[in-house]
């Protein structure tokens, strides 16, 4: 998107400013995102047989309102009565850095046969 934009660099939210905004070129970007998405939950749900898909992407988390259409896009691609759940994770951001956590723990406290979990904190 930022070579549309004559190679200025944009983040997320100014992504997002621009999506809401309705700029044309944010629109064509996000909705090529939303189907690329779908087709990876096609793949992954091909190869993995997973109960639900969980998507952990500060961007649909910015904007709720791409699962929908990420839903919807899954559907044309794979027409079936078979719905799998798709869930946006919360404070997505954070899930790297938590899942960091969770390793170097374990592994420096020879706990690998434990289950650790790190929730974020809230921010006041």
């Amino acid at each position: 998107m930022s070579e549309a934009r004559e190679g200025a660099p944009l983040d997320r939210y100014e992504v997002v400013k621009l999506y809401n905004e309705n700029d044309a070129i944010a629109k064509r970007v996000i909705g090529s995102f939303v189907e690329n998405t779908a087709r990876i939950i096609v793949n992954v749900s091909n190869d993995y047989d997973p109960d639900e898909i969980f998507l952990n992407s500060p961007l649909i988390e910015s904007l709720p309102e791409l699962l929908p259409e990420i839903r919807n896009a899954y559907s044309k691609i794979v027409p079936s009565n078979t719905v799998i759940p798709m869930t946006v994770t919360r404070n997505s951001h954070y899930a790297t850095l938590l899942g960091g956590c969770a390793l170097i723990t374990r592994r420096v406290l020879n706990l690998e046969d434990f289950e650790l979990n790190f929730a974020a904190q809230q921010e006041f």
